[in-house]
């Protein structure tokens, strides 16, 4: 016999065993780039199995006869992009404007945060990578797309024979369709802005150093700005949330703050962002 599901706990049902797999992920060797893509992998399996769970609870009720008001108590899935743009937005200034990609990251995020049981020791870094990959999928959107838009003809072998600018030349030369982590953007977009002999001879580099002067988009080049807040981004969440330290929920909550408060790094990227994007087209 089936147990009615009637009390907020169940929802966590089941979670623990993708917890686990997440620590096996952590206690792994890998790079921390392919770490971090395993746990956003193991963010979107534990939503589809929160969405059967939730869909089960649904039949359940149906099936034992419930009122429709009992069953409409049931959260719905939430997998359809105006719904899950509504959810994520709604604490959000109105500007904001997120790529589905990066709403379900998001809004997947947000889920996993609201069932994980906040009494137990229970680490939180899948919640906190989905975060992460949220925004970097909005950097690779705003500023990768289209740099490989308007540069695929520029000549970039002497970049892609450089290690240090090989990964981005190669995805705005059109010869991989793998974006660059984020960690190598921020590289690349910290040399930009250096005053070396390097930047002034790489022509990626040249070219995205003058569609940022010209923008008056500064602050996403260079060792300051954009790559200093990245980087914090990096050192207190991202690489603690790949390796065994134990995140916990005012982790969740301090890395959503800084990403995508009103203050956070998100909002104060998107207008330069678009400001650089514009300048590389008329270029």
């Amino acid at each position: 016999m089936l147990e009615e599901p009637s009390d907020d706990s169940k929802p966590a049902r089941g979670i623990e065993r993708y917890l686990l797999a997440a620590q096996r992920i952590k206690m792994g060797r890998e790079p921390d780039d392919i770490r971090a893509e395993r746990l956003a992998i193991l963010l979107r399996k534990l939503d589809g199995h929160l969405d059967r769970q939730a869909t089960r609870r649904r039949q359940e009720i149906v099936k034992r006869g419930s009122s429709v008001r009992q069953w409409r108590r049931v959260p719905p899935r939430q997998t359809a992009i105006p719904d899950m743009r509504l959810a994520v937005t709604s604490s959000l200034p109105l500007y904001f404007e997120l790529c589905p990609e990066a709403i379900r990251f998001l809004a997947t995020a947000d889920r996993v945060a609201e069932i994980l049981p906040v009494a137990e020791d229970l680490d939180w870094s899948v919640a906190v990578i989905g975060l992460c990959k949220a925004f970097e999928v909005e950097v690779i959107r705003r500023l990768l797309e289209p740099l490989r838009d308007q540069l695929r003809g520029l000549d970039l072998d002497s970049d892609i024979a450089e290690p240090r600018t090989r990964e981005l030349a190669l995805y705005v030369a059109g010869k991989t369709s793998r974006p660059p982590a984020l960690g190598t953007v921020v590289h690349s977009l910290a040399l930009a802005g250096a005053d070396t002999p390097a930047a002034t001879l790489s022509p990626l580099l040249t070219a995205i150093r003058d569609a940022a002067v010209e923008a008056k988009s500064e602050w996403l080049i260079g060792n300051s700005g954009f790559v200093s807040e990245v980087r914090q981004l990096t050192r207190r969440y991202r690489n603690r949330a790949v390796h065994v330290d134990l995140l916990v929920r005012s982790d969740f909550e301090a890395c959503r703050e800084m990403l995508f408060g009103t203050e956070g790094v998100f909002p104060r990227f998107q207008l330069p962002a678009i400001k650089f994007a514009s300048a590389l087209i008329v270029r």
